[in-house]
C-alpha cells in the first residue's frame, strides 16, 4: 500500500431507524457492545474520553479521543490518537466521522471515514499498516453495530464497492 492509498471509508445499510443507530454509535454501553469500552465519554464538542480496545492486539489499546462534532442524528465525529498516550490533535490523530442518513422509517445508511492518516508524523510503512488494519477492522465492527441496532443488509464494505446496498430499496449499487 502506498502513502497515496490511505483511504479509510466504509458504509453499511442498517435495518433500524436513524435514532436507534445514533444511540448505538453515541451511547457508551452501546459502543462497548460493538466496538470498544469508553467509560468516560463526554458527548459534546470538545468532550474527551478513552477507548479501551480489546479486540485484535495482544494487549488492550487505550486510545484517547476528543469529540469534534455532535449533530444528532446525522453526524458524530471525533479525533483519536495512536499509540497510547498521544493527544488527539491534528497531526497526531485521525478524524473519525460517522454520517447517518435515514432511508425511510426503518433503515439507516451509515458511513464511517477516518481522515488525516497522511498528516500523522509516522513513516510511510506505519501509515500504510494503520490504514490496512483499520480497513480490515471496520467491516467487522460495522456488522456488529448493525446486528446490535437491528440487522444489516450489507457486509460493511468499503464505500463505493458494488453491493453496498446504497439504493433506496436496498438493492446493490
Amino acid at each position: 500500500m502506498s502513502t497515496t492509498d490511505l483511504t479509510i471509508d466504509h458504509e453499511i445499510m442498517v435495518d433500524a431507524p436513524i435514532d436507534i443507530v445514533w444511540a448505538t454509535i453515541t451511547t457508551p454501553d452501546q459502543i462497548a457492545q460493538w466496538f470498544a469500552e469508553i467509560p468516560d465519554l463526554d458527548l459534546r464538542p470538545g468532550g474527551e474520553g478513552t477507548f479501551i480496545i480489546k479486540d485484535g492486539p495482544p494487549e488492550p489499546v487505550h486510545a484517547p479521543m476528543k469529540v469534534e462534532t455532535v449533530d444528532p442524528p446525522t453526524t458524530f465525529s471525533f479525533r483519536w490518537a495512536h499509540p497510547d498516550g498521544e493527544d488527539p490533535v491534528p497531526g497526531r490523530s485521525v478524524l473519525v466521522t460517522f454520517t447517518l442518513e435515514s432511508r425511510g422509517d426503518a433503515r439507516t445508511h451509515l458511513r464511517v471515514t477516518e481522515a488525516g492518516v497522511e498528516s500523522i508524523h509516522w513513516n510511510d510503512d506505519d501509515k500504510a499498516e494503520f490504514a490496512k488494519g483499520h480497513n480490515e477492522g471496520w467491516p467487522n465492527f460495522l456488522n456488529r453495530l448493525a446486528a446490535l441496532a437491528g440487522g444489516g443488509s450489507t457486509d460493511g464494505m468499503p464505500a463505493g464497492t458494488p453491493g453496498t446496498g446504497d439504493a433506496e430499496d436496498g438493492a446493490p449499487t
